[in-house]
């Protein structure tokens, strides 16, 4: 018999004390610097630039058959950037929501359910989701969201304790109960940055220039392999793929060959990996010594890549400096390596053994990191981009930090580890014939 899920998390837009989150001292403290520069960040200032929204919920719910109810959610977050990319829209309030749906399963679970959300706005509305929840006395669920248009607009990850699992889609209608704005004013060049690339950073594909907010999974773009020769490759993932503004390592270079030639640049972020030599003359790119931009000094050089020319070579940096940029792109290539705006530079940035390795180390990360994400290029060989689609890391990507565990667990997990180790086999038992 059908059973009244008194406080439905399908939506996942949970309710919790708004306020008392507001206050937490922890994240009205969190900190952020940038080269020659700091800057701490209240929590309202943070959430703008992460460029998401949240929401919070607290609910006990039981389901066998149909689910339906409704609750009250309290969201905040960022909304929107001003027109010149200064100043950030922060909403905060209360919703009501009534969802119902189908749950296939039968159980009685209390969660507490945290959303991440495109924008203050997507929390509001109509929307649709679908997810699974599965309790052994400690519960774990999680729930996929889209809008009319059935474009995803958030994700929701709920735990808890309770017996029994479920299986529930349907649909939700959300409306505002109390709602606030607060700009935040001036964040230009406060706000940390990934390891990326801004949005108007260009690459070259056979079909010519792409910026990279025109650039998706699939696409080839110009990049030279392990031993300097230029190649199209693919683009499988991306890392980040959002407009938010962020400060960036501009690095001013001259063509060694072409002194006379107008310089070139290169911006990206402080902690993104780029190819130096700090040799002075001829050096191989077998020689090359892998660094953060932002440790790359005037002298170094580095490797200036074009198509025209069919070769690479070496340009002195001249100069550096930082500078505001919107957009945060992060394409991850099959070889690891990508050529933008003219310049070789690694597809990797920090990541999470950045920290247990020493400087001296550190250039050692970015092959680290390519053999870790093998299973993801399996992936991608096995069902191309449409599984940068599934994982929701394609571009236009949402889904950054906590809200990419889908992602993690699709890549990471044992299924595609098994199908890598499987095609790889295929591979080596076809060579071997051959």
């Amino acid at each position: 018999m059908p059973q009244l899920r008194f406080s439905v998390v399908p939506q996942g837009k949970g309710f919790s004390a708004l306020s008392l989150h507001l206050d937490r001292t922890e994240e009205l403290d969190e900190a952020v610097s940038g080269k020659g520069q700091g800057y701490v960040l209240n929590h309202k200032e943070a959430t703008c630039c992460e460029g998401k929204a949240r929401s919070y919920e607290i609910g006990v719910s039981a389901a066998a058959g149909i689910a339906i109810g409704t609750s009250a959610v309290g969201f905040e977050g960022y909304n929107k950037w001003s027109g010149d990319g200064k100043h950030c829209e922060f909403k905060y309030g209360q919703l009501q929501e009534v969802c119902g749906g189908l749950a296939l399963g039968l159980g009685i679970d209390m969660t507490v359910a945290n959303g991440w959300w495109k924008d203050a706005d997507s929390t509001k509305g109509q929307s649709s989701f679908a997810g699974a929840t599965l309790c052994f006395g400690i519960c774990f669920g999680g729930e996929y969201v889209v809008d009319t248009s059935f474009s995803q607009i958030g994700w929701v990850i709920s735990s808890g304790l309770g017996f029994g699992g479920d299986i529930s889609a349907g649909h939700c209608n959300a409306w505002t109960l109390w709602e606030q704005k607060a700009w935040q004013w001036n964040l230009q060049g406060k706000c940390p940055a990934g390891g990326c690339f801004p949005s108007d950073a260009q690459v070259t594909t056979p079909s010519g220039v792409k910026t990279m907010r025109e650039l998706k999974a699939g696409d080839r773009v110009l990049t030279a392999d392990s031993k300097g020769k230029l190649i199209f490759d693919e683009v499988y993932f991306f890392g980040h793929a959002e407009e938010k503004l962020a400060p960036y390592v501009k690095l001013q270079l001259q063509r060694l060959q072409s002194s006379s030639a107008a310089p070139e640049s290169l911006e990206l972020s402080p902690d993104h990996y780029v190819h130096v030599c700090l040799e002075s003359g001829t050096c191989e790119l077998t020689k090359a010594k892998t660094m953060y931009a932002s440790d790359v000094t005037v002298g170094n050089h580095v490797w200036l890549c074009t198509l025209d020319v069919g070769s690479c070579e070496l340009g002195e940096v001249i100069s550096t400096s930082m500078v505001p940029r919107m957009g945060l792109y992060n394409p991850f290539t099959l070889s690891g390596n990508i050529v933008v705006n003219g310049v070789l530079a690694s597809a990797h940035s920090s990541w999470f053994l950045d920290g247990l390795f020493s400087a001296k180390l550190r250039g050692f990360l970015p092959s680290i990191y390519q053999t870790i994400l093998l299973p993801g290029r399996c992936l991608y060989g096995i069902f191309g981009s449409r599984a940068a689609d599934w994982l929701g890391v394609n571009n236009p990507q949402w889904a950054q930090g906590a809200s990419q565990w889908p992602a993690v667990l699709a890549v990471f997990g044992p299924i595609p580890i098994l199908l890598c180790a499987g095609l790889l086999a295929l591979r080596r038992s076809h060579s071997k014939l051959g």
